[in-house]
């Protein structure tokens, strides 16, 4: 414990060496999927697989025709094992996931179950019941491993004796439920057959209650924990998301009161008025702060061009500055190149006004 606390000390005093008080910016930004999946935001679903002893998986054709079998059993039974019950709450979530990222137009089992032909035909391919039901791309998902324990964990106490004033060791006994999920899932293209994505994750969730103490979470509970967990991931893989990110300005040093007043200015949101009077000291003088800072408005305004063109000319610029400074520089120089690499793939994954990708 204390050399974690010492690791944590470390990284608040890093963190204020290089940004102190320092003025930050909250920007909105668009991160890319890590599947490119344009020309392919029709996706149907296929329910999940679920672990099933002395199975073994050695091709994806095994898995889809496994996937096509489950498809003819719909409706769901009733009576499920937990297996199937966390295979269809993964599918289900899946779902609705995909379509809170209002990138994709999705087809539930049901209506692919529905498009198939009445009578089972395990030789169909990806392809032709991706046709079926006018699907760009097929999703087709297996939980691999699931896994429960229970264990008795002591741990030993010290309080004082009532009576005496003395300490004495006292234990106490919990019950501990570990769980562990493992699934993967394949993005098929319907219009070539091939595979787009294959991805495997995986979790463990815990509780502990003392024992006697019913109260601890049920395995099932665990499992859709661990699921819930999983799924942003997957969408993020998937769709391009928003976070938000804080760009910090670099400390003025020269205290002229012009960087005064563009600060507040971008304290106040009022990002062009700070550019413009970043830009003049840095006209007049060539402060790095005002280069530095100004590179960071052009990008709040969203002139990323602009911002790497002028974070280039500061590093140029400071070439006999501080170590420290120069690497504070050149980061965010590299930082700006791979955010517009960024915002070119995410330029590539979404619509154009028109509609089209």
């Amino acid at each position: 414990m204390k050399e974690k606390l010492i690791v944590v000390v470390g990284l608040v005093l890093v963190t204020l060496v290089f940004f102190g008080c320092t003025t930050s910016v909250p920007l909105v930004v668009q991160k890319p999927a890590e599947v490119n999946m344009v020309g392919a935001r029709r996706i149907a679903i296929m329910d999940f697989g679920y672990p099933v002893q002395g199975t073994v998986y050695v091709s994806f054709a095994d898995l889809f025709k496994a996937a096509l079998l489950r498809a003819y059993n719909l409706p769901r039974n009733a009576a499920r094992t937990v297996e199937q019950r966390i295979a269809q709450y993964t599918t289900d979530r899946l779902i609705i996931t995909l379509l809170d990222t209002n990138y994709f137009e999705i087809i539930s089992p049901r209506h692919l179950a529905a498009a198939l032909p009445s009578e089972i035909d395990s030789r169909m391919s990806a392809v032709q019941v991706g046709n079926r039901v006018k699907a760009e791309a097929i999703i087709v998902g297996d939980i691999t491993e699931m896994g429960a324990r229970d264990e008795t964990v002591k741990e030993t106490y010290t309080k004082k004796d009532e009576k005496t004033g003395k300490p004495i060791t006292r234990i106490r006994r919990f019950l501990e439920r570990t769980v562990t999920l493992a699934l993967d899932y394949r993005v098929v293209n319907v219009k070539t057959g091939a595979i787009m994505a294959t991805k495997y994750l995986s979790g463990t969730k815990k509780d502990r209650k003392p024992l006697g103490d019913d109260s601890i979470k049920p395995a099932v509970v665990l499992y859709q924990e661990i699921v819930d967990d999983l799924l942003p991931v997957i969408s993020k893989q998937l769709a391009p998301y928003e976070v938000t990110e804080y760009r910090y300005l670099l400390n003025d040093e020269t205290e002229d009161p012009r960087m005064e007043m563009a600060d507040e200015f971008v304290k106040a949101g009022a990002y062009d008025a700070a550019l413009e009077l970043f830009l003049e000291v840095w006209d007049d003088e060539e402060n790095p702060a005002a280069g530095f800072n100004a590179a960071i408005m052009h990008e709040a305004v969203g002139e990323i061009e602009r911002a790497i063109e002028q974070m280039a000319r500061t590093l140029k610029m400071i070439a006999g500055a501080q170590a420290r400074v120069q690497r504070r520089v050149s980061n965010e120089h590299n930082r700006l190149l791979r955010t517009k690499e960024e915002m070119e793939r995410v330029s590539e994954q979404l619509p154009s006004a028109d509609g089209n990708p």
